[in-house]
């Protein structure tokens, strides 16, 4: 992580948004682009590509994430987007940018994720013990560092 976020408070956002079908070269420059900008931005957190949609946890100063927020909202590449959780944290799940394949999980990790990476899923249908508890098995799945 970069020094200029060090103790400074952070929070997590956990959100869906669809793609509509996204090809492997534009997953690839996504990921690319993304792992850039959060680089510079110091953003941590993951992004599982589904068939159509994507499941992002994004970690951060809150005006970073806020900021990251917005953008992706006027990205083409994300529509349909719903929060599904946030809070401040005491710890980052994850110290860098991961990016996830769904379709390259394996079976199990895959039913752990899937119910999350989809925009039908409202924010009111899963409680947010639930929800925690299934981040924190991504990030293990992910092998961040840190804990929820």
């Amino acid at each position: 992580m970069q020094s200029h976020d060090k103790g400074q408070h952070h929070i997590r956002v956990v959100y869906t948004s669809m793609h509509g079908g996204i090809g492997k070269r534009a997953r690839l420059a996504l990921s690319q682009e993304a792992a850039e900008l959060n680089a510079k931005r110091s953003i941590a957190g993951i992004l599982v590509v589904g068939e159509e949609d994507f499941l992002g946890v994004i970690e951060g100063t809150p005006i970073i994430v806020t900021t990251t927020l917005l953008n992706l909202a006027r990205d083409h590449r994300h529509h349909s987007m719903n929060i599904l959780y946030a809070e401040t944290l005491k710890v980052r799940m994850c110290e860098e940018w991961k990016v996830l394949d769904l379709a390259e999980l394996e079976e199990s990790e895959r039913r752990l994720v899937q119910p999350m990476v989809t925009t039908a899923v409202e924010a009111t249908q899963i409680e947010n013990v639930e929800l925690a508890a299934m981040i924190s098995a991504l990030s293990a799945i992910t092998h961040c560092v840190g804990q929820t």
